[in-house]
């Protein structure tokens, strides 16, 4: 997914345009370490763009894709359980 939008005169001069940018890969391959990790980044690079990220899953009976969890600069634990329960990743 790379899908960038247009700016809509809702924004901001300092406002940046709607982006969104997908990495997909199955949810199977991630261990919990791993899992562990993937958020520890994504909520670095949160802090560091002042942008939150959004983790989903495809559901292919519904044809679309459900959100999960948001990401910002911390991470709840919270989010993190409900994460590996949704996704399957066990420890």
């Amino acid at each position: 997914m790379n899908d960038k939008f247009p700016r809509t005169a809702d924004l901001r001069e300092a406002d940046l345009p709607d982006w969104n940018i997908g990495l997909n890969f199955p949810a199977a391959s991630l261990s919990v370490q791993r899992l562990d990790e993937l958020l520890t980044f994504l909520s670095r690079v949160a802090a560091d763009t002042d942008q939150e990220f959004i983790i989903g899953e495809w559901v292919l009976e519904r044809g679309i894709s459900e959100d999960l969890a948001f990401i910002g600069s911390e991470v709840r634990q919270e989010s993190v359980q409900f994460l590996r329960e949704q996704l399957g990743i066990t420890p």
